[in-house]
């Protein structure tokens, strides 16, 4: 989508290639009813990538499952079944994304190694931004704290001990 500058409005239909075990997991899901099951729909979570750019913890909301132009574009997201990526599951999680537009383009996208495995990991800066879009959830940490912790997260091999890394509570 970044690449070729699209944006929802402009997909008529996306086909996500996948094994049978996602078929299995994620097939089963085409209409969630709560945001447990969103996040088991390939529908749902292309269906934000589309809109959103991202499908992290913050977009799957009671609001997201009931918005109505997710649900648009969920109904146009097709699973289907590739023996290239079946054969190589669970070795390798391979992927393949078709998109077509009201232009009539077809973009089709692969991906051998997904982000985050150890063959293509996250960057720095998405590591940082991972863990604080994590520790704002909900009010989970302040900033200042989370951006305490990253700093320390990346000198922990140069610490002496790590006994005061998270502040202590009394429990009564």
């Amino acid at each position: 989508m970044k690449e070729h500058h699209l944006t929802a409005d402009r997909i008529t239909h996306i086909r996500a290639y996948v094994h049978q075990a996602a078929i299995d997991v994620l097939g089963p899901v085409s209409d969630p009813q709560t945001v447990h099951q969103a996040k088991f729909s390939m529908g749902f979570v292309l269906a934000l990538i589309a809109l959103y750019q991202r499908a992290g913890i913050e977009e799957f909301s009671e609001e997201a499952l009931h918005d109505p132009r997710i649900r648009e574009v969920l109904g146009r997201v097709e699973m289907i079944f590739d023996l290239e990526i079946d054969a190589a599951y669970p070795q390798r999680w391979l992927g393949k994304v078709e998109v077509e537009t009201t232009d009539g383009d077809v973009f089709i996208s692969h991906v051998a190694v997904p982000k985050g495995d150890s063959g293509n990991t996250l960057e720095r800066v998405e590591i940082e931004d991972k863990a604080r879009r994590l520790a704002a959830y909900r009010q989970g940490a302040a900033l200042s704290e989370i951006d305490r912790l990253i700093a320390l997260a990346w000198t922990l091999d140069r610490q002496a001990n790590v006994r005061d890394l998270l502040p202590r509570k009394e429990f009564a």
